[in-house]
């Protein structure tokens, strides 16, 4: 697939001038005018370039992963460990992200919210994902154990912890409320606010499943790689994401207040967070960075 991509590296500029010589083609044999010609050109280079792009990402090509492992360590095998999760944790939240949002497109009538909360759900199923292996039992026993023992406090940032805490709390309140409430709208905000609570609580368990799990004893330096992939998976991995979609549905479930100003300020709020959160979980160089620095 590397190779795939160098090819199509080298061959860019014969792939964006056939189809603009293409098009100029076509339409001059029907007579348009220049403007139009131009103006199609740009399209259909535009749709070669976004469908090419989305090819090589649900194929799982990453072709930065170099890049950003580079600025996390220089230590070969860390560095082989480190690309094999990057390429993986990015390949199964791209696809988990596009089939959320195909999905979305079904279901959502118009509605740009809820379109925005199937693609948020199909990040966090993906990120996820991309951890399943870790609830598989090993076929062996190790010859040798590490005896250090984990806490999930240890690699989950403070500041995601503390927000999945206050997303439980504030969800069970209005689930609550909601189911007292008249409010013709509140089974809607009763349902959206559980599910966030289910986030939260799923997330929890996805965190003890990656960082508690045993490992056989290593060296140090594949005992640092294994402790950064498990912090980066249990951060960028899963949980921001996790908590962008919690964040969400609160913000839906708020909806129940109606045309309440309060409830409104903080439906607005919530998603801003949860633009934020999302926007954290990016698998960039800078945000791998911050949580390594972290």
């Amino acid at each position: 697939m590397k190779r795939l991509v160098n090819a199509l590296g080298r061959a860019r500029w014969p792939l964006l001038l056939m189809p603009i010589l293409l098009s100029v083609f076509i339409l001059r044999s029907s007579g348009s005018n220049p403007v139009q010609i131009a103006v199609i050109a740009v399209f259909v280079v535009a749709m070669l370039i976004a469908g090419a792009m989305l090819l090589l990402n649900l194929a799982g090509v990453d072709p930065d992963v170099d890049q950003r492992v580079a600025n996390l360590t220089t230590d070969p095998a860390s560095a082989e460990l480190l690309t094999r999760w990057l390429s993986r944790s990015k390949h199964f939240r791209f696809v988990g992200g596009a089939a959320g949002f195909v999905l979305g497109l079904g279901w959502t009538n118009t509605s740009l919210l809820t379109l925005l909360l199937s693609l948020l759900a199909g990040v966090a199923a993906g990120g996820a994902a991309a951890e399943l292996h870790s609830l598989r039992r090993p076929t062996a026993s190790p010859a040798s154990a590490n005896m250090i023992v984990r806490r999930v406090g240890d690699y989950v940032q403070r500041v995601d912890a503390v927000a999945m805490a206050a997303i439980a709390v504030t969800a069970s309140m209005v689930v609550v409320l909601s189911a007292l409430s008249s409010n013709s709208r509140s089974g809607s905000a009763t349902i959206a606010s559980a599910a966030a609570l289910v986030v939260v609580v799923m997330t929890y368990a996805m965190q003890r499943f990656v960082i508690v799990r045993p490992r056989p004893a290593l060296p140090a330096d594949l005992r640092r790689a294994d402790d950064l992939m498990r912090r980066l998976a249990a951060t960028v991995g899963f949980t921001k994401p996790a908590i962008a979609l919690s964040l969400g549905l609160l913000a839906t479930g708020l909806e129940w207040f109606g045309s309440d100003g309060l409830g409104t300020l903080l439906a607005l709020l919530l998603w801003g967070a949860s633009l934020g959160w999302y926007i954290d979980s990016r698998q960039s160089s800078k945000n791998l960075l911050a949580e390594v620095c972290a």
